[in-house]
């Protein structure tokens, strides 16, 4: 299967920008970038003179079209309220406005030389001036999706780069340097912040860029005094560090096979058959369910961290059981025990307690609700008393108390207020989500077409389920529909097993269409049996390779029963 950048094959669809402009950009394309045949390029080259003395009027309305574009791209990625800090950027709006600076560049080159556009490329040249000197001072924007990035540069001639500064500049830097740099160094110490810091040499280059970005600065400034004074502030709770533990933790560790996607709930319900035995088991089981379990909101998880870590520092709590869960977890806390040793050693006893649940079999149906409730009823034993006899306030209100002291003013007060919501809901920096939702849900289907985009009947084929044939050379686009926002990968699977990714990123509700609405993919030469596979995720899925392997192996079911919170589609078809 090969891409290819089409004027509106499809039927139902108007130009992006005009016919002619499109023609150009295909052309431009494919010579900066070599692609295409011989005759290709002299059929496209017919096609345009043919538009061109239809429509003398038509480039240049192209050409405002996508002057237009441009702008919105350029507000996009360099206005005031652009992608700061990335973390909740809408990757698809974000590819949107880099695939029009790209049509710049290759409208630019297929004007080259054309005494018809002669004006137009003018234009566009003084255009592409102001877009690299914008470009150049906010490029630190885009360090956060340098992968993406790296890849666009992989497939650009090296005697282009320089016309592609959107994806060359800083493009060679870590993805999280925006958030090491924001991060205070006491925040690494408390496991709330970046793993390690930057070289001197990069700190320096990037404080400097950051003097021509002023909004980007101020908001890494703001980050950098939230995260500091949440730290000094709390630098004797542990709780911060176990639920960013815990978040890292369910990324690695996968549900066991013998647990279904739809038995999970009951699963971790039926863990334990039994009352716990002392206070000691009881917490254990509480943080278990903290570190390990599905389906619990970000605030549950704070809570029973919490409660944990005070029954811990309880110089009356019971000498824990060597090796136990709850035995490392205060080796952690005393700094004895790395992560990676307490997660695995929390996750195996959770894994072997879930595969016998499931083994075991719970009989009626369980609800991630009723799960929740369940691990609610465990942990409101009655509350510890402090030695004046009052309750010990709970975590959330020594960081209101604390807080409160260090901001007196009301306007501080209500700020503060604002720190306590992202802290629990989601600061990008604190990462604080950890809910295993239910699996997003979509549609998939392909929309093919003949050979040279000739459609069957006048109008598209549409592919909703597996079965069908397509030939060599038909050309066919892959839409996806999602019912809210989530993670979308798109996979192809071809007739000799290999796997190719399509679309990787943070999708936004409706209809996405790949490789874009002027754009089809063509069957190449290689026949046998070939599948598109959708795979929708709650959470980034970090390691893609994995995903890749099980589709390799044309175990597609697998996917999501290795994966928590991932749902998949797929349209298998026989390729004659």
């Amino acid at each position: 299967m090969s891409m290819s950048y089409e004027p509106r094959q499809f039927q139902d669809q108007p130009p992006r920008y005009s016919m002619t402009a499109d023609l150009l950009i295909v052309l431009g394309r494919m010579g900066l970038l070599g692609q295409g045949s011989a005759p290709e390029r002299e059929d496209l080259r017919h096609g345009l003179d043919a538009a061109l003395a239809a429509d003398p009027a038509d480039l240049a309305r192209g050409g405002e079209a996508l002057g237009r574009a441009v702008e919105e791209a350029l507000a996009s990625l360099c206005g005031d309220e652009s992608f700061l800090l990335q973390d909740g950027t809408d990757e698809y709006l974000l590819a949107e406005a880099l695939a029009s600076l790209d049509h710049l560049v290759f409208l630019e080159e297929g004007l080259a030389g054309r005494e018809a556009g002669k004006a137009l490329g003018e234009a566009l040249a003084e255009l592409a001036q102001r877009v690299l000197a914008e470009v150049t001072g906010h490029a630190a924007r885009l360090i956060p999706h340098n992968g993406f990035r790296l890849d666009m540069v992989a497939m650009l001639p090296a005697g282009q780069l320089h016309r592609f500064p959107w994806y060359t500049l800083w493009a060679d830097v870590p993805e999280d340097a925006l958030e090491r740099l924001a991060a205070p160094e006491s925040a690494r110490a408390h496991a709330v912040g970046a793993d390690e810091d930057l070289p001197a040499d990069l700190r320096m280059a990037l404080l400097q860029d950051l003097s021509a970005d002023r909004p980007l600065a101020r908001e890494l400034r703001m980050r950098r005094r939230i995260m500091a004074g949440v730290v000094r502030a709390f630098a004797q709770h542990k709780s911060l560090g176990m639920l960013r533990l815990a978040r890292e933790a369910n990324e690695r560790f996968a549900v066991p096979d013998s647990v279904l996607e739809n038995g999970l709930a009951a699963a971790a319900l039926g863990a334990w058959t039994r009352p716990p035995a002392s206070e000691g088991e009881r917490h254990e089981r509480l943080f278990l369910y903290a570190l390990c379990g599905p389906f619990l909101e970000a605030r549950l998880r704070l809570d029973l961290f919490e409660q944990v870590e005070a029954f811990l520092r309880d110089p009356d709590a019971a000498e824990q059981r060597p090796g136990s869960p709850l035995a490392v977890l205060a080796a952690w806390m005393r700094g004895e025990v790395a992560d990676d040793q307490l997660s695995a050693t929390a996750f195996a006893v959770w894994d072997a307690r879930l595969a016998r649940a499931a083994q075991a079999g719970q009989g009626a149906e369980v609800t991630a609700r009723q799960f929740q409730d369940h691990v609610r009823a465990e942990a409101a034993q009655p509350i510890r008393k402090s030695e004046a006899g009052e309750p010990t306030p709970s975590f959330i209100a020594r960081l209101r108390q604390t807080l409160a002291t260090l901001l007196p003013t009301p306007a501080l007060r209500a700020a503060t207020a604002g720190l306590l919501v992202a802290v629990l809901a989601g600061s990008a920096l604190l990462t604080m989500h950890l809910s295993t939702p239910t699996a997003p849900m979509g549609t998939l289907r392909l929309l093919a077409a003949g050979e040279a985009g000739q459609f069957r009947g006048g109008a598209p084929r549409i592919i909703a389920q597996s079965g069908e044939t397509m030939l060599s050379g038909e050309r066919f686009q892959v839409r996806f529909t999602l019912e809210e926002p989530a993670y979308a990968y798109v996979f192809f699977r071809d007739a000799r097993g290999r796997v190719s990714t399509l679309f990787s990123g943070r999708a936004k509700a409706g209809e996405h269409v790949l490789p874009s609405e002027g754009e089809s993919y063509v069957l190449d030469e290689e026949t046998g049996s070939e599948r598109v596979v959708l795979v929708l995720a709650a959470k980034e899925q970090k390691k893609l390779e994995d995903i890749e392997v099980l589709l390799h192996g044309g175990e597609v079911e697998a996917v999501a029963e290795r994966h928590r919170g991932v749902s998949v589609r797929e349209i298998a078809f026989s390729h004659k």
